[in-house]
């Protein structure tokens, strides 16, 4: 399975997990065994200053109610309810009135006993968990019965800045700790949920130094304030000896959530890119400075008011964002729409709940806070879903590179084998030309002398025989002086044609002089080189004597025949010398040979 999976399916595993335990708490539980209760019975004083004794005086101004969990909105009336409640056992019941909501500022419960006597138990949201008669996520207060006793339990609720809900129920010590096991349970699945998530990204952030997860992080620790001041697990847990978090906190933490998270989409969405848009953002940004300042100066109801309609906007707009920049293009929004869905899904129910729409249910109550824990772990995907995006846009870059580089490799490798057959043909010609006489298209002297050294060197090791003939054409001057050079030229060329055509294979001739040709001929003795020579100067003379120029042209030829104990090139050319100066002196036109060593 690609690692891609593997994430997705270990997040959407503690997602199961947390719904899970969420759907296990209890909702409102009938009595325990042998307790009976009567019907509830409530009595709104609008003016929340009536004492109990004025509220036993109107003891049959009562009302019943008609619903298990009755919820009365934003009121800053006091509503009384009334029970009762008989022991039928034979022992005495140690029993708890157990309120869901945990919000309820100010809660206080009468019970009335038979001979006209009662016992007060307070507790709410304004008093200190540590101080509150039992230590719980939602508000405990404990009475006892004594066996076959009947009472009368008058229950007095009032909340500033909270909804008036009011789900009560009466549960014995066995039921309570069941309850308490699984909410604490579901709420440290929550909390190692938010705590896992936090560490991972704070650790991409040292890491990876971008803000987007600096936020994410920022946004996770202020997100699991506000859901444990809203569900009361914050209380008793994180501050149990202060009671502002839990109430002017909650709209501090709000604003800071809302802050962080617009900060977060305007990062994460890039949304720079889209004017408007993130002009829209900056707007609720500011908004969100105003409510996190506000609940610092303004009365508690008032701030709450403003935070309550808020929640219902921010997240609708960050979602419309998301689909927005999905549209255009950006991937990695799928996720972070899901977890807008889910925050604003969890928003609308948990406000459907308090405007008495839907009825009680303890997922409807926590709506808020299951809301904000899908969202934050569907931003946790989204944060995902952007590493792999990002991967494979690296990869897909890496591997484009890598194939341009190829491309660009063997283009070079190319060019490169394309410069080196250049030079070495450049090279080659530079040899040629450097070693060629242009006139004739033979070896000029340097190219001679290298060629014959070589073979001299050859010769001489083997101990083969080798000639050297020198070639001089007669009375050349006169030619360009009386017919020009041009003409003088052609006669070269002529030359070095006739005796190209006559000479072997394996034989070397170069123009080593302005008239003087050279011919060395590997393994020859000197009667073979004397015979060959013999035949180019008649060839040379005959040409000359036959065409239609009355040009006349003959050439003396002089030879050096290598027997052994030749030392070098030099005394060998000495020699031929020696051979041509001797033709010449015996009247041009002929060949003379010259031996060298012993035969």
């Amino acid at each position: 399975m690609p690692q891609r999976f593997r994430t997705y399916w270990y997040y959407l595993v503690i997602l199961f997990l947390a719904c899970a335990c969420a759907a296990g708490c209890r909702n409102v539980a009938d009595p325990p065994k042998d307790i009976a209760a009567g019907p509830l019975k409530v009595l709104e004083d609008p003016s929340a200053e009536a004492t109990f004794a004025q509220i036993l005086g109107r003891r049959n101004d009562f009302r019943n109610v008609s619903v298990r969990a009755p919820n009365y909105g934003f009121t800053s009336s006091a509503y009384w309810l009334r029970l009762e409640a008989h022991n039928l056992g034979y022992r005495t019941a140690d029993l708890f009135l157990n309120l869901k909501n945990p919000k309820v500022d100010s809660l206080i419960l009468y019970v009335v006993r038979s001979d006209g006597r009662f016992d007060t138990i307070e507790s709410g949201d304004r008093l200190a968990a540590r101080d509150r008669p039992y230590r719980a996520t939602s508000l405990i207060l404990p009475f006892s019965l004594d066996a076959g006793e009947s009472v009368e339990l008058y229950l007095r609720a009032w909340a500033e800045a909270a909804a008036l809900m009011l789900p009560v129920e009466i549960v014995d010590k066995e039921g309570l700790d069941s309850q308490t096991l699984s909410e604490w349970f579901a709420h440290g699945t929550m909390l190692g949920l938010f705590a896992t998530l936090f560490i991972c990204n704070l650790f991409l952030f040292v890491s990876l130094r971008e803000r987007v997860y600096c936020y994410y992080a920022a946004y996770l620790f202020f997100a699991c304030l506000t859901v444990t001041s809203l569900d009361g697990f914050g209380s008793v847990l994180f501050y149990p000896g202060a009671v502002w978090p839990g109430n002017e906190g909650l709209q501090f933490f709000t604003g800071i959530t809302y802050l962080l998270i617009l900060l977060f989409t305007r990062s994460f969405l890039n949304t720079r890119e889209f004017t408007a848009l993130d002009h829209l953002l900056k707007g609720l940004i500011g908004i969100s400075v105003f409510i996190t300042a506000a609940s610092l100066l303004l009365p508690i109801r008032a701030i709450y008011q403003m935070s309550v309609a808020m929640m219902f906007v921010f997240p609708l707009i960050c979602a419309a964002a998301g689909i927005i920049t999905w549209r255009r293009g950006r991937l990695e929004a799928r996720f972070y729409i899901l977890g807008q869905v889910a925050s604003w899904i969890g928003l609308l129910l948990f406000g459907l709940l308090m405007a008495d729409v839907l009825p009680y249910h303890i997922l409807l109550f926590h709506a808020i806070s299951i809301g904000i824990s899908m969202d934050a772990l569907l931003l946790a995907l989204a944060l995902a879903d952007r590493i792999r995006i990002l991967q494979k846009e690296r990869i897909r870059a890496e591997n484009e590179a890598r194939r341009n580089l190829e491309l660009r490799q063997d283009e070079l490798e190319q060019i490169v084998a394309e410069r080196t057959d250049e030079l070495e043909l450049a090279r080659r010609q530079a040899e040629l030309f450097a070693t060629t006489d242009q006139l004739t298209g033979i070896l000029n002297r340097r190219g001679f002398l290298e060629r014959a050294e070589h073979n001299l060197r050859l010769a001489t090791r083997t101990g083969q025989q080798i000639s050297l003939v020198l070639i001089d054409l007669d009375h050349f001057k006169r030619v360009n002086d009386t017919h020009g050079h041009a003409e003088g030229d052609r006669v070269l060329r002529t030359i070095a044609s006739l005796v190209n055509k006559t000479v072997r294979g394996t034989d070397i001739l170069g123009r080593v002089g302005g008239g003087e040709f050279m011919l060395l001929m590997p393994n020859t003795p000197g009667a073979a080189a004397t015979q060959l020579a013999e035949r180019m100067r008649q060839r040379i003379e005959e040409h000359f004597r036959e065409g239609d120029s009355p040009l006349r042209m003959t050439a003396s030829f002089g030879i050096a025949w290598v027997v052994k104990g030749i030392e070098s090139l030099d005394a060998l050319t000495l020699k031929v010398d020696d051979a041509l100066y001797r033709a010449k002196q015996k009247g041009r036109n002929r060949v003379e040979i010259m031996t060298i060593g012993n035969s």
